[in-house]
């Protein structure tokens, strides 16, 4: 049985069931690593010695007959520009090469209080800075599934999908989550800013960057989501709100819902077999649930505006129906997308800038009632 293969939730309940234990799953990925790392090139260091003592606590809470988190004994690797304490953050620099850190990130203190267990750290571009780990100090990742092939950005991916971790803690500010899981078959998902705390993590850009997970499906994605979401007063920029049970989202369907399939992601580069299954999965969607995809975002010169207003939550009313009754310009619609969803531009770059008078933008608004 090649337990590196299985998702966290499996692994949850065979450990739960006493099929395996801790320690046994422990080992198995770090007999995993052994076997490929030298060719994968994931990780900068391991922490076998503090893994295997965390996997004997989570077997003794079982064996007391004690319930366990749904992280409990699951093995995790760190991408390395997130603190654990007592061990390197590089970032794959040569400058923060042999520096250990005196405290825990938020996030990997969440995860201490789920028993998850920790592997190492994961391989990355230097600070952060680019697609590839070429420029890392520790020398290049390589994609598992073909190790000609580059990463797309940090190793934590190219670590899950190699079975070298059942799942990845890591860091996004503008695709260095989301594209390395992408290029690896995994799921990443970059929480909300504010969602996940930043502290403990040494951030490309703190307007921007998130701690995420990559995973080997949506369940473990939600159930990362459930421990490491949360309000740190560490943080300004943490949200105190309620955190959810991101797994009741996991339904099996997804009628009610409007998809969007931005048209822009289909140009003459797109790989014409990706772009075969992508349409044929919105296909099944319109056919089995009448959807019409595709409408639910506002396109303005290459550039996609979601709303994260309740108010304008269908863009139709405010894009769509002006186009049609108005024949509006491409610039007029920008400005009523500006406005609508409060973005930070003030008036007088508004009307310098794109050249209509926002006072127009505005009227359109008041006419249908959104302002």
């Amino acid at each position: 049985m090649d337990l590196f293969k299985y998702t966290a939730h499996e692994l949850h309940e065979k450990l739960v069931n006493k099929e395996i234990t801790a320690v046994e799953l422990t080992n198995a990925v770090y007999a995993r690593i052994e076997e490929v790392d030298e060719q994968v090139n994931a990780y900068i260091s391991l922490s076998k010695e503090e893994a295997l003592a965390q996997a004997e606590k989570v077997d003794a809470k079982i064996a007391a007959g004690e319930a366990i988190a749904p992280l409990a004994g699951i093995p995790v690797v760190f991408k390395d520009n997130i603190n654990i304490n007592g061990q390197v953050t590089s970032c794959a620099s040569k400058m923060m090469h042999g520096v250990s850190t005196i405290f825990d990130a938020h996030a990997t203190e969440q995860l201490r209080k789920e028993d998850a267990v920790f592997l190492g750290k994961a391989n990355m571009a230097e600070f952060s800075i680019g697609n590839t780990t070429d420029n890392s100090f520790y020398g290049a990742a390589h994609n598992p599934w073909n190790l000609a092939c580059t990463t797309g950005g940090c190793a934590t991916a190219a670590a899950v999908a190699a079975g070298e971790a059942i799942w990845a803690l890591a860091s996004d500010t503008s695709g260095d989550l989301r594209q390395p899981a992408a290029y690896a078959g995994c799921v990443g998902i970059k929480p909300t800013y504010g969602r996940v705390s930043r502290l403990g993590l040494a951030a490309y850009a703190s307007s921007m960057d998130q701690i995420g997970a990559v995973t080997k499906d949506v369940t473990d994605a939600a159930t990362v989501l459930n421990a490491i979401c949360g309000k740190d007063f560490r943080d300004s920029t943490s949200w105190e709100v309620e955190t959810p049970d991101f797994t009741k989202a996991l339904v099996a369907d997804v009628k009610g819902l409007r998809i969007g399939v931005p048209k822009e992601y289909f140009g003459a580069n797109v790989d014409a077999k990706i772009k075969a299954e992508v349409e044929k999965a919105a296909k099944n969607l319109q056919e089995k649930y009448n959807q019409d995809c595709g409408i639910n975002l506002l396109i303005f010169n290459g550039k996609l505006q979601f709303s994260s207003n309740p108010r304008f939550a269908d863009p139709v009313s405010v894009v769509i129906n002006p186009i049609r009754q108005r024949n509006l310009t491409k610039a007029t619609l920008e400005t009523i997308a500006i406005v609508a969803y409060k973005q930070p531009v003030t008036r007088l770059e508004i009307e310098e800038v794109r050249g209509v008078n926002s006072d127009y933008a505005i009227n359109i608004l008041l006419d249908h009632k959104l302002i």
